[in-house]
């Protein structure tokens, strides 16, 4: 009987050894999925500012963009309903002296012209840059699109400064992001 007694001892001495082995560790990390929140109200995008210098018709000019959100205007809906404040941005050209050559204020409005109101009542002023300088021109491109930051949906709309300080605008060559009615038809090796 003893004999028996030892055999359960040793076989729940070894199950008991056996059982006390620390687990595998695995490698996965299982983290809960971030709930986003959607906005409690309209979205304002970031202001922005810039300024560089530019060479032009052999005279030196600070060429300032500021933009900033239009509190006046009415809040509008992109195509997912987000809703969004208008922005307005102000360009400024001031010659080496300090005295300013160009000011102008630009809402989406500026560009009605060129976008029709579907697209334009879904979207907003994104952004103004300096393109290049040619003899008599300073050449800029205006930005108007949706104002969602994963969004490459916009309309490119090129404007023209002359050395009278006059400014003209036309349609900039659609690069093919976008999904507005504006957009041409021409998707080459699509």
């Amino acid at each position: 009987m003893k004999g028996i007694y030892a055999s359960i001892f040793i076989a729940l001495g070894v199950l008991a050894l056996s059982s006390c082995e620390e687990k595998k560790k695995t490698h996965d990390i299982i983290a809960p999925k971030p709930v986003v929140k959607a906005p409690s109200g309209p979205v304002k995008m970031q202001g922005y500012s810039h300024s560089e210098k530019v060479e032009w018709g052999g005279k030196s000019f600070t060429v300032s963009i500021n933009r900033v959100v239009d509190d006046s205007a009415p809040v509008f809906s992109d195509e997912s309903n987000n809703k969004y404040y208008e922005n307005k941005i102000t360009l400024v050209v001031k010659s080496s002296d300090g005295s300013v050559f160009f000011r102008r204020e630009f809402t989406k409005q500026s560009f009605s012209q060129f976008i029709d109101n579907s697209y334009l009542s879904k979207s907003t002023i994104l952004g103004i840059a300096v393109d290049h300088v040619e003899t008599n021109s300073l050449v800029l491109v205006a930005s108007v699109g949706c104002p969602d930051q994963l969004s490459d949906d916009f309309i490119p709309i090129n404007l023209t400064l002359s050395a009278s300080g006059s400014l003209s605008m036309k349609k900039g060559e659609d690069i093919g992001t976008s999904d507005n009615p504006n957009a041409g038809d021409d998707d080459e090796g699509v």
